[in-house]
């Protein structure tokens, strides 16, 4: 069984039809009519929201706006240490351990790398982010793999980031919040690891901005570094906490902002 989470992320929102049914079907042991239907599991979370006037507030901003300074980030202020042996050093010398897909998984990737195939796609690329990988966790490695296989057959690339931890130039013990999230230090090293790869494999080339386009990005930019600065100081001082883009967060991060000249 799925972690509940995981599976409601991947079921909430996809349209009752028979893939839905069959993916329930085999996925889920109890409480099925709460993914069938979606509305008996949330109807009444309209009154649960702790803080419902920021969360309304947020959404408001945004709306005014037109876009949000953070891109919706999540983050935890902590750099975790795994208690359990990371194999990440070794999974080179994995690469030829699979495990198969449910018949339901494998059929929506090839459903979904059909389509790319058939609509001529060049510029898709399939990847397999970075995560701590342990024992227990070595299984989602195996069925990574056969991702890749599969993903090769159609004539894309895969890349595999779990795997490739050294060429990442990621530290397993200082750049994760959980076993499967960067934290603040991974996040910048590998945003501009993955922005230099692509530009070097993929010909990506910069994009002409409007004055106002820029005059955003520089914005979001500037509230990015104060998220930084922020959750390194919470980093520094043994606060734990979660961090997402709202509305408070946001008015914490004004006064970590670079000075106006």
């Amino acid at each position: 069984m799925l972690k509940e989470a995981n599976f409601r992320n991947y079921t909430d929102h996809v349209p009752l039809d028979f893939t839905k049914l069959e993916w329930i079907a085999e996925n889920a042991k109890e409480n099925r009519a709460e993914y069938l239907f979606p509305i008996i599991k949330y109807h009444g979370i309209w009154n649960e929201i702790e803080d419902d006037q920021k969360y309304r507030r947020t959404v408001i901003d945004v709306q005014k706006r037109g876009y949000n300074y953070l891109k919706g980030i999540l983050n935890w202020t902590v750099v975790f240490n795994s208690p359990d042996k990371s194999l990440n050093s070794s999974l080179q010398a994995a690469a030829g351990r699979k495990q198969p897909l449910t018949e339901t998984q494998e059929n929506g990737l090839r459903e979904l790398l059909g389509f790319c195939k058939d609509e001529k796609l060049t510029n898709a690329v399939f990847a397999r982010f970075p995560h701590i990988v342990t024992e227990k966790t070595l299984d989602r490695f195996e069925r990574g793999n056969t991702v890749g296989d599969i993903v090769a057959e159609y004539g894309f690339d895969y890349l595999n980031f779990e795997r490739d931890f050294a060429l990442t130039g990621l530290d397993e013990k200082r750049d994760f919040y959980n076993l499967d999230h960067l934290n603040i230090y991974g996040q910048q090293k590998f945003t501009a690891f993955l922005t230099d790869y692509l530009k070097e494999h993929y010909a990506l080339a910069p994009h002409e901005l409007t004055e106002q386009q820029k005059e955003e990005w520089e914005l979001c930019a500037d509230y990015y570094a104060a998220y930084y600065r922020y959750s390194e100081s919470m980093i520094k001082d043994l606060d734990v906490v979660e961090l997402s883009e709202d509305s408070e967060l946001i008015e914490k991060l004004e006064d970590y902002l670079p000075a106006k000249s």
